[in-house]
Parts: structure tokens; C-alpha cells; sequence
């Protein structure tokens, strides 16, 4: 049974095992879930008067690392590239004030 925990750690409202949007399962290895996000029949809305600014369903998306891994794996890459040239700056600051 899922438990979420509402404002104080004193309240807890319980849920039971909802349905999860995408073939996920409480049990992962039950079923090969669906990529990218997957919305709940929940929504919410920005509204100024009779005006609906924006809106938004209440959604899950477990796995967006794997949806992007290029990215990441890119990103990774870059920062390895900055470290290296940030350490070599280093050194030639340290042996130029050495000479």
C-alpha cells in the first residue's frame, strides 16, 4: 500500500496501489514499461479570472535518464573536457610563477 505523506509528518493520507499511467507496475519486473512521460487522469491549471494562464496534467516520467541518455552521456564528456583544460591551466599557472 502506498503511503504519501500531505503538509506535516503527522498526516498521512493512503492511496492503496493506484493505477500507473505507461504499463508501469508496482512490481518492476512484471512488465517492460513505456518511455517518456505518462500523464494521471489529474490536472492543474494557472487561472487569473475566467482566464486559464496555463495547465498541466499531474504526471510521471521514470524514465527520462534513459530518454536521455545522449544528452547526459554528451554533457558527461563536456564536463571531463573542462576539467582537463581547467587542470592544465593550473599548471601552467603553477610553473610559470615557479621559473
Amino acid at each position: 500500500m502506498a503511503i504519501i505523506q500531505v503538509a506535516t509528518t503527522e498526516q498521512k493520507i493512503r492511496f492503496g496501489e493506484p493505477w500507473l499511467p505507461g504499463n508501469w507496475e508496482y512490481n518492476e519486473n512484471s512488465t517492460k514499461a513505456d518511455q517518456g512521460p505518462h500523464c494521471f487522469p489529474y490536472w492543474i491549471s494557472s487561472i487569473k479570472g475566467n482566464l486559464i494562464l496555463n495547465s498541466r496534467c499531474f504526471a510521471i516520467q521514470p524514465t527520462w535518464m534513459s530518454d536521455n541518455r545522449y544528452r547526459i552521456k554528451v554533457f558527461i564528456i563536456k564536463i571531463r573536457i573542462y576539467m582537463f583544460m581547467y587542470c592544465l591551466i593550473l599548471l601552467s599557472f603553477y610553473y610559470n610563477y615557479n621559473e
